[in-house]
């Protein structure tokens, strides 16, 4: 009795192991892969492809421009690379942005969406970098200490606000500024519908105003951009950032970009030096 026994249940062990006739085999677990950081020529990829980690290394080589620092993550493949992205730089307008999503944050903690006039100051920001429609969104989210939490709150951990609460003397990375484009592309802090909104009003910025990112961009792609520039210190410190998403049937795009500078004679060099290292993302993605 006791070998029958024991050979009921080996058959039952297996039967159940076995999945039943007709049935789909079900998938073997998924190894959990790890990301490789590495550092060649000073620029830092971290990625578990390292193929395309590879040529965006080469791409930033061969665009970057004197006085200019990028960060690129490229949201397919998980890639990020960056040339002095850890250092800070005055955001001037771009900051615009990022003050926009921090009130739409602020505003759904206390329950509801952005009044009707912080509308008008939002689209009058980001379409047109009206500064003083920036100063009443900055007035009434609160100044450095409201932004400062919401950046913490994505992970922006390098960026500084000015302690006299000027605005455009904000500093900031690369590294964070993408970070906080990210959050915009896939993130969840933000309320669906405010990502939506925002990106809406970045991707219809008035057309003098599309140069940086959107420079040689890949054909029938959507880029949300936000630029900025202002002359301090003796030179002009002029930024692009944005986010590259859509694409033809074949070749699809999604991928965050952040350029900042410094030490441009004049705002036109600026703005020539930008659009050129931005472009090594659209070289490669």
């Amino acid at each position: 009795m006791a070998l029958a026994a024991a050979l009921s249940v080996a058959a039952l062990t297996t039967c159940v192991a076995v999945p039943p006739a007709g049935a789909h085999p079900l998938p073997a677990p998924r190894a959990s892969v790890e990301r490789i950081t590495t550092v060649v020529a000073g620029v830092t990829c971290t990625f578990t492809d390292a193929a395309t980690a590879t040529r965006l290394r080469a791409a930033i080589r061969a665009r970057r421009t004197v006085g200019t620092a990028i960060s690129v993550h490229d949201l397919r493949t998980d890639t990020s690379c960056g040339y002095r992205d850890r250092e800070l730089f005055v955001t001037a307008s771009v900051v615009k942005a990022s003050t926009v999503a921090a009130l739409m944050w602020k505003r759904r903690q206390q329950g509801r969406a952005l009044s009707t006039r912080e509308k008008a100051w939002a689209n009058a920001a980001i379409r047109r970098s009206d500064n003083p429609a920036q100063s009443a969104l900055w007035s009434a989210l609160g100044r450095g200490p409201e932004y400062l939490r919401f950046a913490r709150r994505i992970g922006m951990t390098a960026t500084r606000t000015d302690p006299r609460g000027r605005w455009g003397l904000t500093r900031t990375t690369t590294r964070d500024q993408v970070r906080f484009l990210d959050e915009l592309a896939t993130g969840s802090v933000l309320a669906p519908a405010d990502r939506a909104y925002l990106l809406g009003l970045m991707r219809s910025v008035i057309p003098s105003q599309r140069w940086g990112v959107p420079t040689r961009a890949p054909s029938r792609t959507r880029i949300a951009v936000k630029n900025g520039w202002l002359p301090h210190g003796g030179s002009w410190r002029v930024n692009s950032i944005g986010y590259v998403s859509g694409g033809t049937t074949s070749s699809r795009h999604s991928y965050t970009v952040a350029v900042l500078s410094s030490g441009s004679a004049t705002m036109s060099t600026g703005v020539r030096r930008v659009s050129t290292a931005a472009r090594a993302a659209h070289d490669v993605l």
